[in-house]
């Protein structure tokens, strides 16, 4: 449920938040300890809000100055291109190294974690949240003794159909921290103001111009970072909601067709046609 206090244009950053915040969770990163993100796109500048907010030193890397100067704005305390990071990292920590790097960004390439490797700090922590190459470089990892972690999206409950499909939580004493509770923690940091998605928001579109926003996401060369999608009815912050059956039970069925769905994609199918 959307907090009183939270317009529905951060509230649509949710599911972004949730799984930055999962990574952060991952990464154990406590108060005081100095944190690297690598990669500066949506998820990347909301990790660096999550983990100032927690009271961590930040440093971020990305290939975009548009993004690095963003980082800076959102709470960083470094923001540099990825063959500056180590040196930037050496200053930051006495040449310790990070406690943990949070590798947001989205390629192929190895890069990222290689990366990872050289600026950790010893039995440091590296937790990949991003899609990217998994060749682990095995000399600083080994001498190092690295530790590696994914980071599965939301957080706990996600891909099991008991938790998302039939409603059935997990113990609160037992996994304190759901996808749902996580979706709650961050909707408060929203409200609180510890957490801004603003300046993350670049482009906003009618849901007809939606074609249009999906070619300004393909421009690479753009300054695309956060796109809203406005649906008609929405303008005076109007609620719909939209509640599935109980497990087992399905709507009767009735003559004719009532509802054309264009689209029909996974969360359309998990969610919507089934209520």
């Amino acid at each position: 449920m959307r907090p009183d206090g939270v317009e529905f244009d951060s509230a649509a950053f949710v599911t972004l938040g949730a799984i930055a915040l999962q990574g952060l969770r991952q990464a154990d990163a406590r108060l005081g300890e100095t944190v690297a993100v690598i990669g500066l796109g949506l998820l990347g500048q909301l990790t660096v809000q999550l983990l100032t907010a927690s009271g961590c030193r930040v440093v971020g890397a990305d290939l975009d100055a548009t993004k690095l100067e963003l980082a800076r704005t959102v709470g960083a305390e470094a923001a540099v291109l990825p063959d500056a990071l180590p040196d930037a990292v050496m200053r930051l920590t006495e040449g310790h190294g990070v406690d943990a790097v949070v590798i947001t960004a989205g390629t192929k390439s190895n890069g990222p974690v290689e990366l990872a490797g050289t600026v950790a700090r010893k039995k440091g922590r590296v937790v990949i949240v991003g899609a990217v190459g998994l060749t682990i470089p095995r000399e600083p990892y080994y001498k190092k003794e690295l530790e590696l972690r994914m980071s599965m999206s939301y957080g706990p409950g996600r891909y099991d159909p008991q938790y998302e499909e039939a409603g059935r939580d997990y113990p609160y004493a037992y996994v304190r921290w759901t996808e749902q509770r996580n979706m709650q923690a961050f909707l408060a940091l929203v409200k609180e103001g510890k957490v801004t998605v603003a300046p993350l928001v670049t482009h906003r579109f009618s849901i007809e111009e939606a074609a249009t926003a999906y070619e300004a996401l393909a421009d690479s060369a753009g300054s695309t970072l956060g796109i809203l999608l406005r649906y008609p009815g929405m303008e005076h912050n109007r609620v719909t909601r939209i509640v599935a059956p109980p497990s087992g039970r399905r709507p009767r069925p009735v003559d004719g067709v009532r509802l054309g769905v264009i689209g029909a994609g996974h969360h359309v199918r998990d969610r919507l046609l089934p209520a």
